[in-house]
């Protein structure tokens, strides 16, 4: 902020500012958040900043848990997402049920073709003539 307030190098101030962190700003009275936010407001009213956002740990874990790909594409795979490509993985495998139970009645009919002297209710020992 400071060197954009004093323009070194005579780069353009910008328009727009995102302040973002990895680090858990308190949102309490006088907290960090409340520090940063000072400070933009300072830069929008000194030399015309048009918006700014912050952007901490808090908010950039939402944003990772609600978008999928950003989260996925970096490597951050949660337990939630193992999940949720099993289930992906479970329902684009739903069998068929029409060619299932074609495929077991055809079984069921070749394997019952031939009559079996012990589903007659007599033994396997019976000798034929």
């Amino acid at each position: 902020m400071k060197k954009f307030a004093e323009q070194a190098g005579g780069r353009p101030r910008p328009d727009n500012f995102v302040f973002a962190t990895n680090a858990v700003l308190s949102p309490a009275t006088g907290g960090g958040k409340g520090q940063a936010i000072a400070e933009l407001e300072r830069a929008k009213s000194a030399w015309g900043l048009v918006d700014y956002d912050v952007w901490d740990y808090d908010r950039l874990r939402t944003f990772l848990d609600v978008d999928e790909e950003v989260r996925t594409r970096f490597g951050w795979i949660t337990a939630g997402d193992v999940l949720a490509a099993m289930l992906r993985g479970l329902h684009a495998q739903s069998p068929d049920f029409e060619r299932t139970i074609v495929n077991y009645l055809e079984k069921s009919l070749i394997g019952d073709r031939f009559v079996r002297p012990e589903e007659a209710g007599h033994g396997a020992g019976i000798r034929r003539c």
